[in-house]
């Protein structure tokens, strides 16, 4: 997601900027884990702490997962009755489907992003995690 989608929208946005401060969330699984770590030193991007039950500041979860959650859920209507999905298959299809997600999806996240970020360092005066 880094490098395909989300480094691309960062680019065309801030065309100037060699490299880019995001906030994300805590969820350890995502931006503790080595692989996200190694795209966003290849890219250049920085993150703040997310403050703890402080969901408006997130824009992927009010912009881009639930557009990831209706897709999925089109693509699953489409199943006949009988089909039962693994585990596995939704995993792949869930990869698919973020993987298609044109990089003008994330212009808009990216543009709100300036906004809630410069906000939530005035707030809180927030460090920057490399």
């Amino acid at each position: 997601m880094y490098q395909e989608a989300l480094a691309p929208a960062l680019r065309k946005a801030n065309a100037k900027s060699r490299s880019f401060l995001i906030l994300e969330d805590n969820d350890p699984t995502g931006y503790k884990a080595k692989l996200s770590k190694e795209a966003k030193a290849k890219e250049k991007v920085k993150r703040i702490p997310f403050p703890k039950r402080s969901p408006d500041f997130n824009p992927l979860d009010c912009g881009f997962w639930p557009m990831i959650n209706r897709r999925l859920r089109g693509q699953g209507a489409k199943f006949p009755p009988s089909k039962r999905e693994s585990r596995a298959a939704f995993i792949r299809r869930l990869k698919r489907t973020i993987t298609r997600v044109p990089s003008a999806t994330f212009e808009p996240l990216v543009k709100s992003m300036k906004r809630r970020c410069t906000a939530l360092l005035a707030a809180k005066g927030a460090d920057i995690e490399e």
